[in-house]
C-alpha cells in the first residue's frame, strides 16, 4: 500500500512530548533555582544589532502573550507578526493551548525546543521549532521565543521514510528470501520469507550478527558468498541449504 503522510505530524508530536518529558525530569533534579544570564529587552521593532540580523528568529512576548518585537529573521518566518498581536494566533487553534504550556515550561526550565506545524503566508506547510526563554529580571515577565524553520528537513526525513517504508513493502511482498547486510554481516533487514526460514521473524534477526542466526555448517559458505559481493561489486543469486523448502537468496 502507499506509505503514510503523516510524518510531519508524527515528528511535530515527537518533539512536543520529548520537550516536555525533558523538562519534567529536569524540574524533578533541580535542588536550587540557576539564574541565567539574559539578554537586554528589547526596545520596540529592533532587538539590536546583533540579534536583529542573528541567523535564528527571536520574537518577544508580554507577560500577556502579544507580540513585543521580533528581528528581520523572526519577520521572514511569519511574514505578517505586528506588536500587539497574540503570539498563539500565528498557529491553529488547536495547537495554541499546547504552544503556550510548552513556551511557558521551557522558559522556566532551560529553553527545550518543540516543533509546531502553522501555514505559512503562502498557506504551504511550515514547521517551526520553537523554545522559550527569559529575558530575566530588566525583561520583568516577558518571553523571548528562539524558532527555527525545519520544514525542510522534516520534509526530507518524510520522504525518506517514505522510501523505506515502499522498499519494505515491496521487499515484504517477493516470495523468496531477500536481505541487505553490512560489511560485517549484521542483517539489517530480511523480508518475511527469509526470516521464516530460520524459524524467526524479520524483527528478530535485524541487527544480528549471520553467527547468531545460521548454522556453523552453512556460516563460512555464506560468508563467502557476501564477500563476494562485496569484492566484485555486483549482485548474485545465491542457492543455500536450510531448513523447509528449497529458496533463493538476494
Amino acid at each position: 500500500g502507499a506509505p503514510p503522510l503523516d510524518a510531519p505530524a508524527r515528528y511535530v508530536e515527537s518533539t512536543q512530548a520529548a520537550a516536555a518529558a525533558r523538562t519534567r525530569a529536569r524540574r524533578d533534579q533541580r535542588s536550587s533555582p540557576v539564574r541565567r544570564e539574559s539578554p537586554p529587552p528589547p526596545g520596540g521593532r529592533h532587538l539590536g544589532r546583533i540579534l536583529d540580523n542573528a541567523p535564528i528568529g527571536i520574537v518577544t512576548l508580554e507577560p500577556s502573550g502579544t507580540v513585543r518585537g521580533w528581528n528581520r529573521r523572526a519577520e521572514r518566518i511569519f511574514g505578517a507578526a505586528v506588536p500587539g498581536q497574540p503570539f498563539t494566533e500565528l498557529f491553529p487553534a488547536a495547537t495554541r493551548v499546547a504552544l503556550r504550556e510548552h513556551l511557558l515550561a521551557s522558559a522556566d526550565d532551560g529553553g527545550e525546543s518543540a516543533a509546531f506545524e502553522r501555514q505559512d503566508p503562502d498557506g504551504e506547510l511550515q514547521v517551526l521549532e520553537l523554545a522559550g526563554g527569559s529575558l530575566g529580571p530588566e525583561g520583568g515577565d516577558a518571553l523571548m521565543v528562539l524558532v527555527q524553520d525545519v520544514t525542510a528537513r522534516v520534509t526530507a526525513e518524510r520522504r525518506h521514510r517514505a522510501v523505506e517504508e515502499l522498499l519494505t513493502a515491496v521487499v515484504s511482498s517477493v516470495p523468496d528470501a531477500v536481505y541487505v547486510k553490512n560489511r560485517d554481516g549484521r542483517y539489517l533487514m530480511i523480508n518475511g520469507p527469509g526470516a521464516a526460514v530460520w524459524g524467526l521473524t524479520p524483527d528478530e534477526i535485524a541487527g544480528r550478527a549471520t553467527e547468531e542466526i545460521v548454522h556453523p555448517d552453512a556460516y563460512e559458505r555464506i560468508r563467502a558468498n557476501d564477500r563476494q559481493v562485496v569484492q566484485t561489486g555486483e549482485a548474485h543469486v545465491f542457492d543455500e541449504e536450510a531448513p523447509g523448502p528449497p529458496r533463493r537468496w538476494y
